[in-house]
């Protein structure tokens, strides 16, 4: 299949990839570079999905509709967690930017049977280390 869209010769040090299949069957990749970045096999190319500044460990899901969602650590909000939908190519927010209590290890993003999307994350702002996880219930995160 070859180099994402990106990845190839565009001098930036590629990771924190995920991955998932949207309903055609194609591939879809999430990275940072930089920013993070969405590609889709079409079959034929790495085409380029989407694409946003400043995030890092990106986690990805698919709804029914193939709507991606993805969950960044956003260092332009502290490394608070930031919920982004990729909506005819374009990243929009998804809720409030930097919802999490503070700063966020490992980040996950899941949706449930319903289309809700969820997002885990370890909270670093704790001497313990402490595991959320956090819906969006339509408006917010809670």
């Amino acid at each position: 299949m070859g180099t994402t869209a990106r990845s190839s010769g565009s001098g930036a040090i590629v990771s924190d990839i995920t991955m998932a299949f949207n309903a055609a069957n194609e591939p879809l990749v999430t990275y940072n570079d930089g920013g993070f970045q969405m590609d889709r096999f079409n079959g034929t190319a790495w085409v380029q999905d989407a694409q946003y500044g400043l995030g890092f460990k990106p986690s990805m899901a698919l709804n029914s509709a193939d709507t991606a969602y993805v969950v960044v650590r956003d260092p332009g909000r502290s490394n608070k967690a930031s919920v982004f939908e990729n909506s005819s190519g374009n990243f929009t927010a998804l809720g409030a930017l930097g919802f999490s209590h503070g700063d966020i290890i490992a980040p996950r993003m899941a949706l449930n049977n319903d289309d809700v999307p969820y997002v885990a994350y370890i909270d670093d702002n704790s001497s313990t280390k402490t595991l959320r996880v956090m819906m969006y219930d339509g408006a917010a995160w809670t």
